[in-house]
């Protein structure tokens, strides 16, 4: 499913094809497809878990930064100081990511100072199991999915 990113061109949506596709008609498709984008195959089973991580990943992602920029104000900068160092922050995390050969970890692992102030903040991160949070908001995404396509079918 696309989502609002496919408007900048960088939506990922996930497809499934049958094995009535011949390789030439799934290039075509792809090929379409792929102007909002990236395209990722899998099968058909998994198209609630691409739902879940990239078709609502945007807004998760948006909620996790709204609540970033309440943190930050309650440090007693201003709003505005706040979101517009957030916004350059996300934009510049999202081009080391996208310009690196490392894995998202070692980008993590390379800016924590053991017993700094990124490690001091990651930890309390991971006293409130950030992990989990994630995980039961995307199983919830994918149920909702799931429900969602049963009731097409009726």
């Amino acid at each position: 499913m696309p989502n609002t990113n496919a408007q900048v061109g960088h939506s990922v949506t996930g497809i499934s094809f049958s094995g009535n596709f011949d390789p030439h008609s799934k290039d075509e498709v792809t090929e379409l497809i792929s102007a909002f984008g990236s395209v990722i195959e899998v099968d058909e089973e998994y198209l609630h878990q691409v739902t879940a991580i990239t078709g609502s990943g945007p807004a998760f992602l948006y909620h996790v930064f709204e609540q970033y920029v309440k943190a930050g104000t309650s440090l007693g900068l201003e709003k505005k100081q706040v979101e517009e160092s957030i916004k350059n922050l996300i934009i510049g995390t999202s081009k080391m990511i996208e310009r690196s050969d490392l894995s998202m970890e070692q980008l993590r692992k390379n800016i924590t100072s053991k017993g700094g102030t990124t490690q001091a903040g990651l930890n309390e991160l991971d006293r409130h199991d950030i992990e989990s949070i994630f995980k039961a908001c995307l199983d919830a995404a994918v149920h909702r999915s799931i429900a969602l396509s049963k009731s097409e079918d009726e």
